[in-house]
């Protein structure tokens, strides 16, 4: 990302991932909202799990009309404080770009929760629709 701020205008990102790793995506996320130029996301097929998280990180973020958003609650390990603490977080940086409140996108995850583009544009994740 610090290369390619001094190089572009815009940062496009496209995602097509079943998700991933937590702590990366962390990185990730502050990679694109620590950006002094404007990144966008692009959902081209699925964001799902820590890829949704990163999704929702673009400062306008479009998706296929085919696409799918997926969110759920964080698992591995078995530290229950600290899957908490880590779905917290999450909850926040969904809560922060959705229409919804932090209860619920905490419901949401619980039930994890897949939206097709037209939900998740209703939701607030999203920003538009791309029509193919």
């Amino acid at each position: 990302m610090k290369y390619l701020q001094d190089k572009c205008k815009v940062v496009n990102i496209h995602i097509n991932s079943e998700g991933g790793n937590v702590l990366d995506g962390y990185s990730i996320v502050s990679a694109i909202l620590n950006s002094r130029v404007p990144v966008n996301t692009h959902i081209d097929g699925l964001a799902a799990s820590i890829a949704g998280v990163i999704a929702v990180a673009g400062k306008k973020v479009y998706m296929k009309d085919y696409g799918s958003f997926m969110v759920h609650n964080p698992s591995g390990g078995e530290d229950k404080k600290l899957l908490a603490l880590v779905k917290e977080t999450l909850v926040t940086i969904l809560s922060n770009r959705s229409t919804s409140n932090s209860e619920e996108i905490d419901s949401m995850m619980s039930k994890e929760t897949w939206f097709n583009a037209t939900e998740a544009l209703e939701k607030g994740f999203i920003d538009e629709i791309v029509v193919t």
